[in-house]
C-alpha cells in the first residue's frame, strides 16, 4: 500500500530528482581551482622581467667588482715598482763619491762606489746615470744605467726601472730643486726624490749622501 502511494508521488512529480544542478556546480569548482592555482601568461612574463632585472644587477656588480680587483692589482705593482726605484736610488746614492753632473734639468749623473751598501766598500766604481722621459701617455719614466767610470761608452748594465708617474723631481736638502750639481765641493749633503703617481698620491724619500768628496 505504501509503495503504491511512492509511486504515485513520483510520477505526479515527473519522476526522479535530477543531478544536472549537482555536476554542474563541481564543474565549476574544479575550473576555479584550476584557475587559481595556474598563473596567467601575463604573471609569467612579469616573472620573467624581474628575474632579469635581478641577473642584470648581480652581473653588474660582479663586473665591477672585477674591475675594482684589476684596479687595485695595478696600483699595487706601480707601488711595488717605485720602491723598488726608491730602493735602488738610496743605494746608489750611499755609495756616492765624485761630481754630481746633469746635462739637462731631467738627468742626474754621478759616480758611486759599487757595493758600499752591501758591506763590500772599495770593490769598484761604478757611473749611474738617472733620466727621466716622458712616455706617450703624458707620464714619466725612470731610467737608469750603470757605466764604468773609466771606459763610458762602455755600459755595465742599463736597467729600466719601471716606475711610471707624473713627473719625477730630485731635490737637494733645502728642498730647492737645484741642476746641475758640478762641483763636488757643492753636491748636497741629501737629495730628495719625489714620485707623483696622480690622483693625490705622492711619494718622497730622502737619501743622505755619506761618502763625500771634500
Amino acid at each position: 500500500m505504501f509503495l503504491c502511494c511512492a509511486n504515485r508521488m513520483i510520477k505526479r512529480s515527473g519522476g526522479l530528482p535530477s543531478t544536472e544542478p549537482y555536476s554542474e556546480a563541481r564543474s565549476q569548482s574544479r575550473t576555479r581551482m584550476r584557475n587559481n592555482n595556474a598563473f596567467t601568461l601575463l604573471e609569467m612574463l612579469v616573472a620573467l622581467a624581474v628575474a632579469s632585472v635581478l641577473m642584470l644587477g648581480i652581473f653588474g656588480m660582479a663586473g665591477r667588482m672585477g674591475q675594482s680587483v684589476e684596479k687595485n692589482n695595478a696600483i699595487l705593482q706601480q707601488d711595488m715598482s717605485i720602491f723598488t726605484a726608491i730602493a735602488q736610488f738610496e743605494k746608489d746614492l750611499m755609495g756616492y763619491n765624485g761630481n754630481m753632473l746633469s746635462a739637462n734639468p731631467f738627468t742626474l749623473q754621478f759616480k758611486t762606489l759599487k757595493g758600499l751598501y752591501a758591506g763590500q766598500a772599495g770593490s769598484g766604481q761604478a757611473q749611474i746615470i738617472y733620466q727621466i722621459e716622458p712616455t706617450t701617455d703624458g707620464k714619466a719614466r725612470l731610467l737608469r744605467r750603470e757605466m764604468d767610470p773609466v771606459f763610458t761608452s762602455q755600459t755595465l748594465s742599463s736597467t729600466v726601472l719601471e716606475a711610471d708617474a707624473m713627473s719625477f723631481t730630485l731635490r737637494n736638502e733645502n728642498g730647492r730643486e737645484k741642476s746641475p750639481w758640478d762641483n763636488p765641493s757643492a753636491a748636497p749633503a741629501a737629495v730628495s726624490l719625489m714620485i707623483d703617481t696622480g690622483g693625490g698620491r705622492i711619494w718622497t724619500r730622502t737619501v743622505p749622501i755619506l761618502v763625500r768628496t771634500p
